[in-house]
């Protein structure tokens, strides 16, 4: 979201102080492939990777993002590595590697700290890839066009997962009512869609289990109902 009222802010500058350049289409197929990219998947990544990392080991991985950006420079021959590069991207490896003992505050900081890598890494793409077309149509142009398009996906994505999570709480809710009022029949899943017979596999399972509770409750000695 915050990248997006970014976008809307920079949009609005754009039209009131400069002329919009017109963008060559296959430039345009480009700017907006490397907005997706990095306007979707930094975001995405970064948040998953502080869910399991501490917010120190995080920050100490994104500010290796410019070490990472001549890394990959490198390896594309936009910029040279010389050795005092090498040796500042092998210190900040070395920091991370040797950094603060999580312990069990932090159970899975090394996942994270992944997540965090693969977050730098697509930001370092994107510093490469839109390097040429920042110079040839404006850092401006080129950032609002990505934000926007990037940050509309990003929302798409997220208000479709969100609607999918409503589903599946209200198909719970719908379960817990059945289970008080005793009735256990489902309707019959399809079984020509695996997906929904993966899905009817575990609700069934899930159903069962709250029936056995159901039944404990009722009858605390463990003299339960005969089965049907």
């Amino acid at each position: 979201v915050r990248y997006g009222i970014a976008a809307l802010f920079l949009a609005v500058i754009l039209l009131a102080t400069t002329r919009i350049p017109r963008i060559n289409r296959r430039d345009l197929l480009v700017i907006s492939v490397l907005g997706i990219f990095m306007f979707t998947g930094f975001p995405f990544f970064m948040a998953r990777a502080l869910e399991d990392t501490t917010a120190a080991r995080g920050a100490l991985l994104f500010a290796s993002m410019p070490l990472i950006t001549i890394v990959i420079g490198a390896l594309f021959r936009v910029e040279p590595l010389t050795p005092i590069k090498a040796a500042a991207v092998a210190l900040v490896g070395t920091a991370t590697a040797l950094g603060e003992r999580v312990g069990p505050a932090a159970p899975d900081a090394l996942r994270g700290d992944v997540f965090m890598f693969i977050a730098v890494l697509i930001a370092a793409i994107y510093n490469i890839g839109a390097r040429r077309y920042l110079i040839r149509y404006g850092a401006l142009t080129v950032t609002v066009w990505t934000m926007l398009l990037g940050s509309a996906v990003l929302m798409g994505l997220a208000f479709t997962r969100r609607r999918a999570d409503d589903l599946h709480l209200q198909q719970g809710v719908a379960d817990d009512h059945a289970d008080e009022r005793g009735d256990y029949r489902r309707p019959q899943p399809d079984h020509r869609d695996p997906a929904r017979r993966r899905r009817a596999g575990r609700t069934g399972h899930t159903a069962r289990a709250r029936r056995f509770r159901a039944d404990r409750r009722r009858h605390p000695a463990g003299q339960l109902d005969p089965a049907p």
